[in-house]
């Protein structure tokens, strides 16, 4: 009871006591979890331009937590790459296959990266390469609107 009441006062001021009478301490823990991963991402922004508060809001609207296990695929061949992945943990190698169904890398990402087919990404036309997690792994995704 104690704990409770003390995350609540802490968490008083994000205005989120609301998720812990309705959802539990798991929307709590959910809702803290992509705080601290959407401060990660903005973070990394900082390092390289100042931003306003109104820019902060905007990508933490925008940019969505996901875990993603080994050998789990974030884009594959034929489709068309959606989103801009920044890799908090893991691993991530972007490869593509030759007629001979030969795998070349491309490229790999690790923490604190980027990742994305960005000729896709902007043209709308299908990727010709497959993103896979190399290892377990967590990343923000920005989608393309």
């Amino acid at each position: 009871m104690f704990a409770r009441r003390n995350a609540c006062a802490i968490l008083s001021g994000l205005r989120v006591q609301n998720h812990v009478a309705e959802g539990g301490f798991r929307c709590l823990f959910a809702y803290l979890r992509k705080m601290k991963s959407t401060q990660a991402l903005i973070d990394h922004f900082q390092l390289y331009l100042p931003l306003k508060d109104e820019e902060k809001e905007l990508i933490a609207s925008r940019a969505s937590h996901r875990k993603i296990k080994r050998r789990q695929m974030i884009l594959q061949e034929g489709f068309v790459c959606k989103h801009y992945s920044f890799v908090l943990e893991g691993c991530f190698r972007m490869y593509g296959l030759d007629e001979k169904g030969t795998e070349h890398n491309i490229r790999f990402a690790a923490e604190n990266d980027w990742i994305a087919d960005i000729g896709s990404f902007h043209s709308g036309k299908p990727s010709g390469f497959f993103i896979e997690a190399i290892e377990a792994a967590e990343i923000i995704q920005i989608e393309q609107q």
